[in-house]
């Protein structure tokens, strides 16, 4: 599965989530995006950001010849670890006590993640949730001198990714004996 295909099965299942929670206003968007980002106004963001896939063991190969096409077709699987990180904005407001902070917005998305529609929407398209991490805040002073919280957590993921090939079959062939 390729990264676009995951960010296609996160979104709306986390955006479900979130709505069932009573949080429509969250938008849930990918990070690092080739136009340029500014600061999110009022409603609070979510970011998904690919860290790394990590391969494990060896790939599984499967060849299979296909006579319509006089064609071998070659399957290759593999199992991708891939580590995602779900960053969080609020613009806060101090003077309210009732409002979510980018915090809190975190620890419900973890809950959403670890719940069974979440999962049962990954394990429907093969992919499985091996670990949520810890939600952690690291404090910044922003492009504005104020200060913010940088809220995020790892989301650690299996998945296969399939790749297949046709190698055409030969149709000629020069034997050539020399001597050494």
């Amino acid at each position: 599965m390729r990264d676009n295909q995951l960010i296609m099965l996160f979104r709306p299942l986390l955006l479900a989530g979130f709505a069932a929670q009573g949080l429509t206003t969250v938008q849930v968007k990918q990070n690092f995006q080739p136009t340029q980002q500014g600061r999110v106004g009022t409603p609070p963001a979510m970011y998904m950001t690919k860290i790394l896939d990590h391969r494990h063991g060896s790939p599984g190969i499967k060849e299979t010849w296909h006579p319509p096409l006089t064609a071998m077709i070659r399957t290759k699987t593999e199992i991708i670890e891939g580590h995602w990180q779900f960053s969080f904005t609020v613009a806060e407001n101090p003077a309210d006590d009732n409002e979510l902070t980018a915090a809190d917005y975190a620890k419900i998305a973890a809950s959403i993640m670890q719940d069974d529609p979440f999962r049962a929407g990954l394990i429907a398209a093969e992919v499985n949730i091996l670990r949520i991490t810890d939600v952690r805040t690291v404090n910044v002073q922003n492009d504005y001198d104020q200060f913010e919280k940088n809220v995020s957590f790892d989301a650690i993921i299996t998945h296969k990714d399939v790749t297949v090939t046709t190698t055409p079959f030969a149709t000629n062939f020069t034997f050539k004996l020399r001597r050494v």
